[in-house]
């Protein structure tokens, strides 16, 4: 498995959110749905993390995919 990819936004010192997801796992969208909310709540006082964890045991193109 390759390195793990991050992006993240917002200031380094705001409130940190991190979500790990998988692009084929059913509960990726609603959970950044939330997380979205999350953000939205702290306005502008949240840093975003978001790491790709393929689980690819389940979901064999995740891992190109991410």
């Amino acid at each position: 498995m390759n390195e793990a990819v991050e992006h993240s936004r917002g200031a380094r010192s705001a409130h940190l959110i991190v979500e790990f997801g998988d692009f084929e796992y059913p509960y990726s969208r609603p959970a950044r749905r939330q997380v979205q909310q999350l953000e939205d709540q702290l306005d502008g006082e949240a840093r975003f993390d978001c790491r790709y964890f393929p689980l690819t045991d389940r979901h064999p193109v995740t891992e190109e995919a991410a």
